[in-house]
């Protein structure tokens, strides 16, 4: 049986996205969490707004940390 899987991070400014309260994006979180097969990693940006002004570099080591975690290939034992 082929299993289907969801991963995402979400991040968000202190201010949440497109003005959105950070109360409202920590409710879709745990909401999304709570379905069987999704993997959700929120990280908040502190003093971010919608466009990440001046928090683009953090913004974007948060998403390589996240890919090189999820997209980490096991490593294989060598054959013996």
């Amino acid at each position: 049986m082929l299993r289907r899987w969801a991963a995402a991070v979400i991040s968000s400014g202190v201010l949440g996205a497109l003005g959105v309260p950070a109360k409202d994006v920590n409710t879709l979180v745990e909401k999304l969490k709570t379905q069987k097969g999704i993997v959700i990693e929120q990280k908040v940006v502190p003093g971010a707004n919608h466009f990440f002004d001046g928090k683009v570099d953090t913004l974007l080591g948060s998403v390589e940390q996240y890919l090189d975690k999820r997209l980490k290939t096991p490593e294989r034992k060598p054959a013996a």
